[in-house]
């Protein structure tokens, strides 16, 4: 369970995707499959296995990854795959480049650090610790550099030549690559440091055209219900969302507005200076309450308990949702909804509902008692805890008054001596009103209990009538 609104976001990891728009320009080659420990020959030069487990160890190192855990067999084999990938990239590269008489002087790599370090307000020391925290060494990122120049400059040389890249492949390039630049990086606060953080460095691409677009979420993903799907050809980046199971566990998801007037964070540029984000809540917040319609506080012998509470609904509340991290927006899902009727269960129970023993004239259900506050309601959630519920019809809410509905179950206890009682056992079902539930709002509702209390009058005395005299004989 969140125990505080998300201003204290500080307090929890963030995760961020981004997009990038790089202009790139790919050459096709054929490639031969590993035989006899070679991973790939392009256009008759050789990639052995020994230099491609050589070139993945260090990147497998930085993210922790370990060859020989066979739970991570996968990690490495992906990893594997996109470093052979980029070295067969390289060599095509670099092969057209000779072709074409192509090359990059040590002065230009120093050039282009000099340019990163300034765009990044970095010193000499802190781009080696930078350098150590990527667990790379300056002349790996030389090479990396040199090669994004050399790249660049074929790119401008086949431009120059009349190769046209047009508008169309400059953005279907981009919608391929979207999810490349900063995939899922999970950034920490660092509270001695009073700054956010993350590792590996990543540093603003240097093309004047080059743009990224950032979104974020938190909590990062993990056992807490949330999932990541990253951009696509078609698709922006979306959160997959469930509902956890412990409702003391539930979590106020938020995200960022990339659209935001004053915070938007799409196609952002070097000159853009740091990544401003703007949180909002998607989902919807529930508090409950509850009272007695008539002061009973000082009544002794009489109080009132609830006993239990649940949401009755027919196909109107999600369990899982999908969000789109631009628009904001839950997608349409008519399979997946909470059960009906959806029971609050105790807090000491992984639950939300503040049941504890009752103590009063031989009472002992597990219940909330709602008199000692008078007319003042007592909520019916711990401290600071709250039910957090995917939207209805995102910012619509509900359509009419009863598509959602609360059953409450409640005693009224009389007390017949120290340790006796009578007990009541009441269950009313009411409608909350249309309109609520909405994507981003607050809900506090407020449940009065009516009492019926018994009276007495005397609505008339009737009169003796004539007195009848009988004469009664003593002998």
């Amino acid at each position: 369970m969140f125990q505080s609104q998300s201003q204290n976001i500080k307090e929890h990891s963030v995760r961020i995707v981004s997009t990038a728009f790089l202009l790139f320009f790919l050459i096709t080659s054929p490639v031969r499959a590993a035989i006899n420990g070679v991973a790939a020959v392009v256009n008759g030069e050789m990639i052995t296995a020994f230099d491609l487990q050589a070139e993945t160890a260090p990147e497998a190192m930085r993210r922790g990854l370990n060859p020989k855990d066979p739970n991570q067999a996968a990690a490495i084999e992906e990893l594997t795959k996109a470093t052979l990938e980029r070295m067969i990239n390289n060599i095509i590269l670099t092969q057209e480049a000779q072709r074409l008489k192509i090359s990059v002087g040590d002065s230009e790599v120093d050039n282009e650090i000099q340019q990163i370090m300034s765009r990044n307000k970095m010193t000499p020391e802190e781009f080696q610790r930078q350098l150590q925290i990527q667990r790379t060494t300056e002349k790996d990122f030389r090479e990396r550099i040199r090669s994004s120049i050399l790249r660049n400059r074929l790119l401008a040389n086949m431009v120059g030549r009349k190769v046209i890249v047009t508008k169309e492949e400059i953005a279907d390039y981009y919608n391929q690559h979207k999810q490349t630049f900063m995939n899922n990086q999970k950034v920490t606060w660092n509270g001695s440091g009073n700054a956010w953080e993350y590792t590996p460095s990543k540093f603003w691409p240097s093309g004047t055209n080059d743009k990224v677009s950032f979104f974020a979420y938190a909590p990062y993903a993990g056992s807490n219900g949330i999932t990541l799907t990253s951009a696509d050809a078609s698709n922006n980046p979306q959160v997959n969302f469930s509902l956890q199971s412990n409702q003391k566990d539930m979590i106020d998801l938020v995200v960022s507005d990339p659209m935001d007037g004053s915070n938007g964070t799409m196609d952002m540029t070097s000159a853009s200076g740091t990544v401003d984000f703007k949180f909002l809540h998607p989902l919807t917040r529930v508090a409950m309450e509850a009272k007695t319609g008539t002061d009973i506080s000082a009544n002794t012998d009489t109080k009132v308990f609830i006993t239990a509470v649940s949401l009755v609904h027919t196909s109107k509340l999600n369990s899982k949702g999908t969000l789109d991290m631009k628009a904001l927006t839950w997608a349409s899902n008519t399979s997946d909804y909470l059960a009906s009727p959806y029971a609050l269960t105790a807090a000491s129970s992984n639950g939300i509902l503040n049941l504890t023993a009752a103590s009063f004239a031989g009472y002992t259900t597990s219940s909330i008692d709602i008199s000692s506050g008078g007319t003042t309601a007592t909520s019916l959630f711990p401290a600071n805890e709250y039910l957090f519920l995917l939207p209805v019809d995102n910012a619509t809410g509900t359509a009419a008054a009863g598509d959602v509905q609360v059953k409450i179950e409640y005693d009224i206890v009389n007390k017949t001596s120290a340790a006796t009682h009578t007990a009541s056992n009441v269950e009313k079902t009411v409608n909350l009103p249309a309109g609520v539930l909405k994507k981003g709002t607050a809900y506090k509702f407020t449940f009065t209990v009516s009492l019926n209390a018994i009276s007495f009058d005397i609505t008339t005395v009737e009169g003796w009538g004539t007195e009848s005299n009988q004469p009664v004989t003593v002998p």
